[in-house]
């Protein structure tokens, strides 16, 4: 994997994209995954030679994690590794003046346990779950769009203030999400919405905030208004369900830069279109489901991190119909 970031995840990420220490965590996670591949030792020499430039930065970042999380597999190991060598209780400036020979063994520590046959087996589960969960909730699209003739594919960030992120816990920002979805009956701004998905993160800055999907039926409400309907949800969250402590990115505003590169999957879309659906599963689907910086509470492993809306039901379409009507029935 290129330690740059690419054009296509800048613009569906953008939030963290401006935040040092999303980029120094990023990077790190980067650079641990090349650090337990076997395949290229020009990768390995690279990987070391950036660790040890941006050492203290990288542990800093680590440093102000929460210990009440686990994160991935690779962050894991590089924070087992610090903490065996005590680096954790040591200042800044300790840290800055730390020998080059204890930062090339933290680095062949950490090349070593990421390369042992229980590492790589707990790669592997993690990766298997990964992508059965992808595989399900791609099902679940096709399943909407076999539904609809027509989707409007909204991507929200939801999350909170700066100030009050240190305030949230997830049960706190669960309670929130779980809220927002439980309004939408009895709100006009969901009218016509068939499906959603939710993934909850957590970011070095951000803190806890959820990358959203919401979709909904493009014959019924105004597809070219689709960026209006997600800046609507995302003022709701931050007025209404937060109490002005919530902040949203609306991924829809940037569509045309998605346009550009070819890799659209947002907006309006009909069920025809096989490359933006094509878009939609590659990739702003797949972000939602990367391995990255994915975390698991401790106290409450069993939170529901992901979920998505009920399962569509099967469509009844009159024999004879072509399939660009609006008066289908769903049953």
């Amino acid at each position: 994997m290129d330690t740059s970031i690419d054009q296509e995840d800048q613009l569906i990420n953008a939030p963290d994209n401006v935040n040092s220490d999303f980029k120094y965590l990023t990077e790190l996670e980067i650079l641990i995954r090349k650090l337990a591949s076997t395949d290229c030792q020009i990768s390995e020499a690279n990987a070391k030679s950036s660790l040890f430039q941006f050492f203290p930065e990288y542990i800093n970042v680590v440093a102000r994690l929460p210990v009440e999380y686990d994160y991935s597999e690779y962050l894991n190991v590089f924070i087992a590794c610090c903490d065996e060598f005590g680096l954790f209780d040591l200042s800044i400036d300790e840290i800055e003046q730390i020998p080059k020979r204890v930062i090339f063994g933290l680095i062949s520590l950490v090349s070593r346990d990421c390369r042992t046959t229980d590492f790589r087996e707990k790669l592997r589960i993690q990766r298997r779950e990964a992508d059965k969960r992808y595989e399900e909730y791609a099902s679940y699209i096709d399943a909407l769009f076999e539904n609809n003739d027509r989707l409007i594919v909204l991507r929200l960030d939801l999350g909170y203030e700066k100030y009050f992120t240190e305030r949230i816990t997830l049960d706190i920002a669960l309670e929130d999400i779980g809220r927002l979805m439980l309004n939408r009956h009895n709100n006009q701004i969901f009218d016509h919405m068939v499906g959603y998905i939710i993934k909850t993160e957590f970011g070095i800055d951000r803190r806890i905030h959820f990358h959203t999907l919401f979709f909904f039926n493009g014959s019924h409400r105004q597809g070219n208004a689709h960026v209006r309907l997600a800046q609507q949800i995302g003022e709701y969250w931050c007025k209404t369900i937060t109490q002005d402590t919530g902040i949203y990115w609306n991924c829809n505003n940037q569509i045309h830069q998605f346009e550009q590169i070819d890799r659209c999957g947002i907006g309006l879309i009909h069920w025809s279109d096989d490359a933006k659906r094509r878009n939609l599963k590659d990739y702003v689907l797949a972000y939602l489901f990367k391995l990255a910086q994915g975390f698991r509470p401790r106290i409450h492993p069993k939170s529901k991190l992901i979920r998505r809306g009920a399962w569509p039901k099967e469509r009844v379409i009159k024999l004879g119909r072509p399939r660009i009507g609006t008066e289908e029935r769903i049953v």
